[in-house]
């Protein structure tokens, strides 16, 4: 399996269907925010994840980046770490990292493009990638 359970996103993020976090984080994804998806490294048992949103606040300035871990088993996926550079992202909980999850949910793994450093200084100027880290 190479999908995130919506069970697992809801007990890694303490949420339910109506909270908060998960309806905001289900409407930057159905709204086109999640901007990038993608890959940094993966072998057969951890996978690491680069995810890109627009700010909803300030469209124009640089996105967040959404950074996790995520483990690879019999059982599927399973998510050991993840950050966002939003004010709210070392909670976990966020509404981006929903988003990016929910992305996952939907689309599975098998749909992440590698992301290379290069690329995305080529696509955003390099201006935040220092903040990148996994």
């Amino acid at each position: 399996m190479d999908r995130i359970s919506l069970a697992d996103i809801y007990t890694f993020c303490s949420a339910t269907p109506n909270t908060r976090n998960m309806v905001e984080g289900e409407n930057i994804l159905n709204s086109g925010h999640l901007i990038n998806c993608g890959y940094i490294s993966k072998d057969l048992k951890e996978i690491n994840i680069l995810g890109m949103c627009l700010q909803t606040s300030a469209i124009r300035d640089k996105p967040h980046n959404i950074t996790g871990s995520l483990q690879l088993n019999e059982n599927g996926l399973k998510v050991t770490k993840i950050s966002c550079t939003c004010k709210a992202g070392n909670s976990q909980k966020c509404k981006h990292i929903v988003s990016t999850l929910l992305y996952l949910n939907r689309n599975g793994i098998s749909s992440l493009e590698p992301i290379s450093q290069t690329d995305l200084k080529c696509s955003w100027s390099g201006h935040y990638l220092d903040e990148v880290k996994i």
